[in-house]
């Protein structure tokens, strides 16, 4: 299986990175709200958490500058 390399500009670039550092950011409150026995905002935030990583990966390989 080949891998496909995508080229991004300087401004996809650090979109993506605010997706994925504010989804790892979202993803360690998510647990700490879980292990404080907070469940529903721990699974709130978990969902948000997942929801920025997909859409900052979807958007690396379809570019949207509107987003």
């Amino acid at each position: 299986m080949s891998k496909k390399s995508y080229s991004l500009s300087g401004a996809q670039a650090n979109a993506l990175l605010h997706f994925w550092l504010t989804a790892y950011s979202d993803y360690i409150a998510s647990r700490v709200l879980l292990n404080s026995g907070l469940l529903i905002q721990g699974a709130i935030l978990a969902s948000t958490s997942i929801e920025k990583y997909f859409k900052g990966r979807y958007n690396s390989i379809h570019p949207n500058p509107n987003i």
